[in-house]
């Protein structure tokens, strides 16, 4: 009896020096938005932050990601980061790295391939897929883990039914999938994640536990999302959809369709409310951290207010309201979550842009022309990941992953300077 009492006793003493928030680990979610060749900047950004939490032990846990368009694209080479077996430390020698600075207008650019809806072709000027499907056939780690939600914009819209006498078009879609790590030599698993409840609507994909056709699935799916409307042709995707509050079901048979997609950016450029469904589903804490990589947000210059004004020209109306309308409607989400989400909103961190990025011109298309804009956005991305994490580091942090390939850092400390000089 008295051991029991003791027992007790010595369980309350240590949650009262310890509080349970102390044992739980905290955890970091990515959201990464669409932005053409700007994702050279997101590149660097992610590569400088995954670095820092590799090499920190006491850093928050990455457990879930969600991106459109090239947001998308970059998911996918962060999860290649985090649990490949052939991570670098080296900025030039990283999956990030590799992933975006060869992306040149003359690889996505061929006369022969120009149609009515495609000016450039994307997959076959990705030089690191192949490389990406032989790292996938080597295996993940065991510890891998990972959620990764992808937004994607139907072409043709479906009916939603609100109820027996009322539908409306819909053409936003997301697919939610689990990666697992088994090890060495063994190739991942993929797996539709599902919702407890089932009240989320999602396209379920077709995976059939043979790992190297379910792999083939996942880049048609981020494909979709990467595909701009008449800069890249939509994709044919295999799906099933499960509607909101209709159970589970396994997608087979005649349960899949086939239907042209493109970039989830157009509705949901910033899928946070997806995150914030995943996080909730894999249990999140007022700890935990929602991360938003948004190459669009400038501190270098002054956001003024654009005056009211009548157009004197067409296109000057034209040009200005499809800008407006396309702002509002990518980001969406920010919207809802500030009036209907508010116990986000002191989780949410925003990157943030120090220097004109030089990928930024022609609707940051521009980066596509000449490889060393595409480096400049990387170690500014980096430069001010470092920034970010000034404000956001524990005690003990190391700030400088793989400084020992110094002539690599160059370009990072050159930048980061000017940038401090202002």
């Amino acid at each position: 009896m008295v051991m029991d009492y003791l027992k007790k006793f010595t369980l309350i003493l240590l949650i009262l020096l310890f509080p349970l928030s102390s044992f739980a680990e905290k955890k970091i979610y990515y959201t990464i938005s669409g932005g053409a060749a700007l994702g050279s900047y997101e590149a660097g950004f992610l590569f400088y932050l995954d670095s820092l939490l590799a090499i920190n032990k006491k850093a928050p846990k990455l457990t879930h990601l969600t991106g459109a368009s090239a947001g998308a694209y970059t998911s996918l080479l962060s999860i290649f980061t985090k649990c490949s077996f052939k991570s670098n430390l080296n900025p030039r020698k990283s999956f990030y790295w590799d992933g975006w600075i060869p992306l040149s207008i003359n690889k996505i650019f061929k006369k022969e391939s120009v149609k009515p809806d495609q000016l450039f072709t994307l997959r076959e000027g990705l030089d690191i897929l192949p490389k990406l499907k032989s790292l996938w056939k080597q295996g993940f780690k065991k510890d891998c883990d990972m959620i990764l939600g992808i937004a994607v914009t139907r072409f043709n819209p479906t009916g939603v039914k609100i109820n027996k006498n009322v539908e409306v078009p819909n053409m936003e879609e997301v697919a939610v999938v689990r990666i697992r790590g088994r090890g060495k030599g063994k190739p991942p698993i993929l797996s539709n994640f599902k919702f407890k409840g089932a009240k989320e609507r999602q396209i379920l994909m077709p995976f059939t536990g043979e790992s190297e056709k379910d792999y083939d699935q996942l880049v048609d799916l981020i494909m979709a999302s990467v595909a701009f409307p008449l800069a890249f042709p939509p994709v044919k995707l295999k799906h099933c959809l499960k509607k909101g509050r209709f159970k589970y079901f396994p997608c087979k048979g005649e349960k899949i369709s086939e239907n042209y997609f493109v970039d989830g950016g157009v509705f949901n450029n910033a899928p946070l409310i997806l995150s914030y469904q995943i996080a909730n589903q894999l249990g999140s804490s007022k700890e935990d951290s929602f991360v938003w990589i948004n190459p669009n947000y400038y501190i270098y210059k002054e956001h003024v207010k654009k005056p009211e004004k009548r157009h004197d020209s067409l296109f000057g109306y034209l040009h200005d309201f499809a800008n407006n309308f396309i702002d509002t409607s990518s980001t969406r989400d920010l919207s809802f979550i500030a009036e209907h989400i508010p116990n986000i909103k002191d989780r949410l961190i925003n990157s943030s842009v120090s220097l004109p990025p030089a990928s930024a011109p022609l609707s940051h298309f521009f980066g596509f022309f000449d490889r060393s804009f595409r480096e400049f956005d990387f170690y500014l991305g980096m430069v001010d990941a470092y920034s970010f994490i000034q404000t956001h580091k524990n005690k003990g942090h190391i700030d400088y992953p793989g400084i020992d390939d110094m002539d690599e850092w160059i370009p990072y400390f050159c930048i980061k300077e000017c940038g401090c000089r202002g």
